[in-house]
C-alpha cells in the first residue's frame, strides 16, 4: 500500500519568501497555514516545469525535511514563486494503486483471522471461561502457554472478551498467508503480538512468511473485532456472515450436537445411530458438513453425556465403547466402536451417540 497524503480544502497556495537553490531542503514560505500537517507534499511553481516536493515538518515559516524533485525536476526558484498543496500525479497513482491492491486482496488476505468477532461458540463456553494451555474456548481461539481466564459479553453482535489471566491466541493456518507485511488491529485495551514479536497496542505490523503457520496472541485486557490484513495499513474490521463463519470453523472442529448444546451434556437431538453387527462392534457412518483440515480425532458421548459411551435406543442405557478406530478422508468418518471391558452389545440393536471431530491446529 502506498502512502496517501492528506489534502487541504480548495488547495490554497502561498509563495516562497526568498530564493532557493536546487538542493535546499528547508523551504521558506510566506504563509505556512496553507499546508496540511507533515508529512505531506507540496508543489512549487505552476505549469509543466513545476516541482513537487515532500516534507517531514513545518517549523515556523519554514517547510523542512524536504525531498526535492519528488515529481518533476529539482531546480532553483526565486522568491515570490507560488507553492501549495496541489493534487499531484502521485496522489492519483497512490489512490489508483491502493484501490487496485484492495480489489485484488481476497477475503483471506483481508482477514485470515477466523471468528475475529467471537460470535461462533460451538463448545458453548459461558460465564468465567478457564482454559488450560492449548485448550479452546470460542471457536479457533485457544489458551496460551500459561492458560487463559476470560469472560465475555455480546451487545448488538459485538462480542467483547475480557482476559483476566494468561493469554488468548489463534494459530492462523499457513495456507491462508502470503509473504509480506500484515497489520493486526482490534478494539479494546489488551495488547497483542504477531508470532514471536513484541506485544503492542492495536495497529502493530509484522513480517509474514507465506505458507507458514503464524500465532496471533493477546494478553490481559479487553478485546474484540480482531482484524489481520495484508499490508501496513489498518483496514476496518471485516465481519463474515454467521453461517459462513460457522462453516469455516467446522473445518477445524465440528459436533453433531445442536449448536447451542455443549459437548458432553445430556441431549436428545442431533444424534448419530448405528446397528451393532454382533455383540461387540458398531460401525456407523459419519459425514461431515465440511472437509476437515486433517484426519480428525473423534470423541463420542452417550445420550446422557458419558464420554466414550453409546446408548441403546429408547433406553439411554450406556454401553462401553472405548475401543474406537476410524477410517477417514476428512470428508467422512467410519468409526469401529468396540465394546468396553465385559460390556456386551446386543447384535442387531440400534445404538445412538453424539460426537465431536477435532482437527484443530
Amino acid at each position: 500500500m502506498q502512502t496517501m497524503y492528506a489534502g487541504i480544502p480548495n488547495s490554497p497556495s502561498t509563495t516562497l519568501s526568498s530564493d532557493i537553490d536546487a538542493t535546499q531542503t528547508t523551504i521558506p514560505v510566506i504563509d505556512p497555514s496553507k499546508f496540511p500537517s507533515a508529512p505531506n507534499e507540496a508543489t512549487i511553481g505552476t505549469g509543466e516545469d513545476a516541482e513537487t516536493i515532500t516534507y517531514t515538518e513545518i517549523s515556523g515559516n519554514d517547510i523542512t525535511g524536504c525531498t526535492r524533485g519528488f515529481e518533476g525536476t529539482a531546480k532553483a526558484w526565486v522568491g515570490g514563486t507560488s507553492i501549495g498543496r496541489n493534487f499531484t500525479n502521485y496522489d492519483y497513482s497512490a489512490l489508483k494503486n491502493n484501490i487496485n491492491t484492495l480489489s485484488q486482496v481476497s477475503s483471506v488476505l483481508r482477514q485470515p483471522i477466523i471468528n475475529g468477532n467471537f460470535l461462533v461458540n460451538q463448545r458453548v463456553v459461558s460465564g468465567t471461561v478457564i482454559l488450560t494451555a492449548g485448550k479452546y474456548g470460542h471457536d479457533r481461539w485457544r489458551a496460551g502457554s500459561a492458560g487463559c481466564t476470560y469472560t465475555f459479553a455480546t451487545v448488538e453482535n459485538v462480542t467483547t472478551i475480557t482476559i483476566t489471566a494468561g493469554s488468548l491466541q489463534q494459530v492462523i493456518e499457513g495456507i491462508n498467508l502470503y509473504s509480506g507485511t500484515y497489520t493486526l488491529s482490534w478494539i479494546g485495551n489488551a495488547q497483542g503480538k504477531i508470532g514471536t514479536g513484541n506485544y503492542g497496542n492495536s495497529g502493530i505490523t509484522g513480517s509474514i512468511t507465506g505458507g507458514t503457520n503464524t500465532t496471533i496472541e493477546f494478553g490481559t485486557g479487553t478485546l474484540g473485532n480482531v482484524q489481520f490484513n495484508f499490508g501496513d495499513t489498518i483496514l476496518s474490521f471485516s465481519p463474515n456472515s454467521f453461517p459462513n463463519e460457522l462453516l469455516i470453523c467446522q473445518r477445524y472442529f465440528e459436533k453433531n450436537y445442536n449448536y447451542d448444546i455443549a459437548p458432553g451434556t445430556t441431549a436428545l437431538q442431533g444424534i448419530t445411530t448405528g446397528v451393532a453387527t454382533d455383540t461387540g462392534i458398531i460401525i456407523p457412518n459419519i459425514f461431515f458438513k465440511v472437509k476437515k483440515r486433517i484426519n480428525s480425532t473423534l470423541t463420542i458421548y452417550s445420550s446422557i453425556g458419558t464420554i466414550g459411551q453409546v446408548s441403546i435406543i429408547n433406553t439411554q442405557t450406556d454401553a462401553g465403547a472405548t475401543g474406537i478406530t476410524t477410517l477417514t478422508n476428512g470428508e467422512y468418518l467410519i468409526p469401529r466402536i468396540s465394546r468396553a471391558g465385559g460390556t456386551t452389545l446386543t447384535a442387531g440393536a440400534l445404538y445412538w451417540f453424539f460426537w465431536t471431530s477435532d482437527a484443530e491446529l
